[in-house]
């Protein structure tokens, strides 16, 4: 129950307005979670969780978290532009001009 609650939580945040402190703990703590592989590896991890509930309910949760941990890694393996935020502008570093060289 609470990784699942750890990982709604942070779905949620995503599409609203993000609270800039929750954010942080989210980055500080749970900073696997930003990045598509790390994520679907915790996918996995928490469908694997669901067959010790031991009933077809929970077996069913399994396959399907299992399964959409897969679906998440293979799709940034195909794709990897769709899962990030875009692409990051090049800042290229400071090059020293001659007269504050001289300095």
């Amino acid at each position: 129950f609470l990784f699942a609650v750890i990982l709604a939580v942070f779905e949620i945040s995503q599409f609203f307005n993000p609270f800039p402190p929750l954010h942080a703990l989210y980055r500080q703590n749970f900073g696997f979670i930003f990045k598509p592989i790390s994520k679907g590896v915790f996918i996995i991890f928490i469908g694997f969780l669901q067959f010790g509930l031991k009933n077809t309910f929970g077996l069913a949760c399994g396959i399907i978290s299992i399964a959409d941990g897969v679906f998440l890694q293979l799709v940034y393996c195909k794709d990897s532009s769709l899962l990030v935020d875009g692409p990051v502008p090049y800042d290229p570093p400071r090059v020293p001009t001659a007269r504050q060289q001289e300095v």
